[in-house]
């Protein structure tokens, strides 16, 4: 989708490396944990991650054994500066008793 820009009637494109691309956001959603990167680097392309916890079982096989790898990897990210925003609600107090779900919530 686009955001409203200041100048959009403007000729000319924004130069490039400017905030949000020009006005310019992509989406992605991955719903399944085998579609996480294995690596930091592959949310290079990412400007902000959003995990929900509810619904399904995705933050759950994240915060398994099976999603070791996939979460050191975001994690990893992160502390290079990548930005995570955890949705709980609810579910918060649940995710303060699991010791996978502190290492994302280190508040």
């Amino acid at each position: 989708f686009d955001l409203p820009r200041p100048g959009a009637g403007d000729a000319d494109p924004p130069p490039p490396g400017t905030p949000l691309r020009g006005g310019r956001v992509e989406l992605a959603a991955l719903t399944e944990l085998a579609q996480l990167p294995d690596q930091w680097i592959g949310y290079d392309a990412a400007d902000l991650v959003v995990l929900p916890t509810g619904g399904g079982d995705f933050f759950a096989a994240l915060l398994s054994p099976a999603g070791d790898g996939k979460r050191a990897a975001l994690l990893e990210w992160v502390r290079r500066g990548g930005r995570l925003v955890v949705s709980v609600g609810e579910n918060a107090r649940v995710l303060a008793d699991r010791p996978a779900a502190r290492e994302l919530l280190p508040v």
